[in-house]
């Protein structure tokens, strides 16, 4: 029973793990047969998997295109399938030559996996059209990692230059096969054997090879003007490639028993900037380009005799040639060669521990020290997050219990990334409205999507308004972090605005979400700051915003981050809560204007948006807004010392007075200032 159990575990291994044993063992075909990557693989898998697969995905992204503006899903879903699949196809018959050109034995399933999520990703689409963009991203993250892994394989080929003149050859016949068969005329080769003295990267490579078919081309151009000029051929038209090796010297030689050139153009054949055009019958094609090619590895010469033919001799020297991409060494091309049992138990041991290691990486995922696991960036819209790394790579999407709430004058979502526990990688800090059964949220994530503490924002039935309490639905409108205590760990400062009126809840949570201090304040805040505000080499929290019960006033209140509790004045929360002692609590007055039908100045009401301080110029910026937006410059005494009207917060053609007079710069000096919730001026 045991035994049938297991065999039955294994089988279900098995089946889960087709693809990844599938592909090892290709991988290890492969290497036992000592297969290396050559021309014929290289250019297969750049046709494919470039050219082929950048067509796919751009018709892809068309469709998708399509369906975000609103065009059914239905309409070209079977030509997205077939696309999909063709991409599959495609990954099926390259499957050998990726494997060839790989170290990892599971490049093939990683990224046939990557199609299939592709796949899946269509089904999710089809549901909800929200997931369009996601679907790009993983379209453009899948084009991304085939570009990179070719790019890196390429790098690792070298190729003989023997190698390189073969296929130069080849594509001189493959193009001139008509004409060589017609004309009678042959392409004679000889190589020496001179190893792997010589090896070219893959661009050095197809440099070599246009420079080397070009001649070849031209040889053959040459006897066909030869044949016109005379009708016919005294002798066999033939054009000889020869690769010769003595010491560490190598000389790659074509000649022709073409046309040929006279001694005039011959003395001019060296001159920089030298051309003939192959009307002339010279069989050359020697440019610029060509003669300074040449000269980089080495040096050359030419002779040549009218009607007996040309010869090309270039001689490749030895430190030249090290300078360029020509790599004088006894090296080859990236392959795994098994020659030895001893060398077959090695790498089977280290092939163990490889796909133990691969099967641990693939199933957690986060264990991938070396792929970028850090929230950097987000994208919201209602209640779906995107938390995405530095190089915009998405790592995790989520659809939270309630739309993510916007800021009322930015329009920015209420999110905030930061590295609370100092763990090298950013909590993700999210603010969520409140429903009709549940008060607004800050929810906190990790780099894995786990949700590490939630916070509910606010209180029932704190303050009173009019006859009837406050409800207990707020909802979060500023999130800031600090580390204000000075323990390496950031706090989580938090406004929370009533859902109806009034009143602002600010908190001071630890990393792990708990609790430490809670102000209440009767109206609302706008935004946070933690800096140290009187030079004492500790921080304030400095909160700005407006106080709906004392004449709907802006005011700043500044608080020491230990004694960051209470209540606000005037003092009026029905629960017990003791007076707040702020360091400072300063409230402005208003620039009270009637419109020309004498609407009442409260539409105006000016509120703290922004405070900055400059400690060395002894200056407190404050930048206060109703529908109409001031600066004021303060000293440290907290006295006006210059106030301006900035742009204007709303349609420019809506009629009301915002020009500021002397009596409103009188009246801007009256502002009041608390200590420790006494009043001092």
């Amino acid at each position: 029973m045991l035994v049938l159990l297991l065999i039955l575990i294994l089988l279900i291994f098995l089946w889960f793990f087709r693809d990844y044993i599938f592909s090892l063992l290709t991988f290890l075909s492969l290497r036992l047969e000592g297969r290396e990557p050559d021309f014929p693989v290289l250019n297969s898998l750049r046709d494919d998997l470039i050219h082929e697969r950048k067509k796919k995905i751009a018709s892809l992204k068309m469709i998708l295109s399509t369906w975000e503006k609103g065009e059914s899903i239905s309409t070209h879903l079977n030509y997205f399938k077939d696309l999909t699949g063709q991409l599959k196809g495609i990954l099926k018959d390259q499957r050998k030559n990726l494997l060839t050109i790989s170290s990892d034995p599971f490049l093939w399933v990683r990224l046939n996996h990557r199609v299939s999520d592709v796949m899946k990703g269509l089904g999710k689409i089809e549901k909800n059209k929200e997931r369009i963009s996601l679907l790009k991203d993983k379209l453009d993250s899948f084009s991304e990692f085939i570009e990179k892994e070719l790019d890196r394989a390429t790098q690792k080929f070298t190729f003989s230059l023997n190698e390189v003149i073969k296929e130069a050859a080849k594509i001189v016949r493959t193009e001139k096969d008509r004409i060589l068969k017609e004309k009678g005329i042959t392409i004679e080769e000889k190589y020496e054997e001179i190893g792997d003295r010589f090896r070219l990267s893959y661009k050095g490579y197809k440099d070599w090879q246009k420079l080397i078919s070009n001649l070849i081309r031209n040889g053959v151009e040459a006897m066909e003007a030869k044949l016109l000029a005379t009708s016919h051929l005294l002798q066999a038209g033939v054009v000889r490639v020869l690769v010769e090796g003595k010491g560490e010297e190598v000389t790659v030689v074509v000649e022709d028993n073409g046309v040929g050139m006279d001694e005039k153009t011959k003395e001019y054949f060296y001159k920089r900037g030298f051309t003939k055009g192959k009307e002339t019958g010279l069989g050359l094609g020697i440019t610029e380009e060509t003669v300074e090619f040449i000269n980089r590895y080495g040096a050359w010469k030419v002779e040549s005799k009218i009607n007996e033919g040309t010869r090309i001799e270039i001689k490749i020297n030895k430190e030249k040639a090290k300078e360029q991409d020509l790599k004088v060494e006894d090296s080859k091309a990236f392959v795994i060669k098994l020659r030895s049992r001893r060398v077959i138990f090695a790498i089977a041991g280290i092939l163990v521990l490889v796909i133990g290691s691969g099967l641990y990486f693939q199933f957690n995922k986060y264990a991938r020290f070396w792929e970028d696991w850090n929230p950097e960036f987000f994208e919201a819209k209602d209640n779906l997050l995107i938390v995405k790394n530095e190089s915009k790579k998405i790592l995790w999407d989520l659809r939270l219990p309630a739309a993510i709430i916007l800021n009322p004058i930015s329009k920015e979502p209420i999110i905030k990334l930061s590295d609370l526990n100092r763990d090298g990688k950013s909590e993700v800090l999210v603010g969520i409205t409140h429903t009709p059964t549940a008060t607004g949220k800050v929810l906190c994530y990790n780099y894995r999507r786990e949700e590490l503490w939630e916070f509910p924002c606010g209180e029932y039935g704190i303050y009173r308004i009019d006859e009837e309490f406050n409800t207990g639905y707020f909802f979060p409108l500023v999130i800031e972090s600090e580390d204000i205590d000075a323990d390496s760990k950031q706090e989580v400062i938090i406004s929370s605005e009533h859902a109806r009126w009034f009143p602002a809840q600010v908190v001071v949570l630890d990393d792990k979400g708990n609790k430490l201090s809670e102000y209440w304040h009767p109206g609302v805040i706008e935004c946070i700051y933690c800096l140290d505000f009187d030079g004492d080499g500790g921080k304030e929290i400095i909160l700005g915003g407006i106080n709906n019960r004392i004449g709907w006033k802006p005011v700043i209140s500044i608080l020491d981050p230990k004694k960051a509790s209470g209540q606000a004045i005037p003092y009026i929360a029905l629960k017990k809560i003791e007076k707040a002692k702020e360091k400072w609590y300063i409230v402005f007055p208003h620039i009270k204007k009637r419109l020309p039908d004498e609407s009442k100045w409260e539409t105006f009401l000016s509120s703290v948006r922004k405070v900055k301080v400059f400690s060395r110029e002894n200056r407190i910026d404050v930048e206060l807004a109703d529908w109409r937006l001031y600066f004021l410059k303060l000293n440290f005494e907290f006295n006006s010392v210059y106030l301006s009207k900035g742009f204007l917060n709303y349609k420019k053609d809506f009629p009301f007075p915002y020009d500021i007079t002397e009596e409103d710069k009188e009246n801007w000096k009256n502002i009041e200032v608390y200590k420790e919730g006494v009043r001092i001026r």
